[in-house]
């Protein structure tokens, strides 16, 4: 897997939620996506649910601001494109306030989540690296947030 500041070239989903307007994306492959940081929209199968509003957020809900009271809790993450047997990788991210430098916080880091819990959004068996999903307590300013999903190959 490729990561870069700007780039990343993986068999992964981004949902970015964000006041930018998106671009086209080039694919290079059907299982392979190309996407910068003003374009993080793509996957008709992932979709992220906002804990305790229950806003949705999907491939025709992405590039749109969501205050972060919308997001006091851990959100509810399903990829209905999931392997069963394979194990995926979840992480949350914040953009820095200078989004312009293309970098994230790392606010939640789940991984070993069983593809067949993934699909129905189950993600209470994951292993749990950021122990605490912590959003800021200042409800007056809204964030720049990004999810991602990378399935683990061995």
């Amino acid at each position: 897997m490729l990561c870069h500041m700007f780039w990343l070239i993986c068999t992964s989903v981004l949902v970015y939620v964000s006041a930018y307007n998106t671009e086209n994306i080039e694919y290079y492959s059907p299982q392979v996506y190309a996407y910068s940081r003003t374009y993080m929209c793509y996957g008709d199968n992932f979709t992220v649910y906002s804990v305790p509003e229950n806003i949705r957020l999907n491939r025709t809900r992405c590039g749109i601001y969501i205050h972060k009271k919308e997001f006091k809790e851990p959100p509810r993450i399903i990829y209905t494109e999931a392997n069963k047997k394979g194990l995926y990788t979840v992480m949350v991210g914040e953009a820095v306030k200078d989004f312009e430098t293309g970098w994230f916080y790392l606010l939640w880091l789940l991984v070993n989540i069983k593809g067949k819990d993934l699909i129905i959004g189950n993600l209470e068996d994951a292993d749990e690296f950021m122990r605490k999903y912590n959003m800021m307590t200042d409800d007056t300013s809204k964030l720049l947030f990004m999810f991602l999903i990378m399935r683990v190959e061995f």
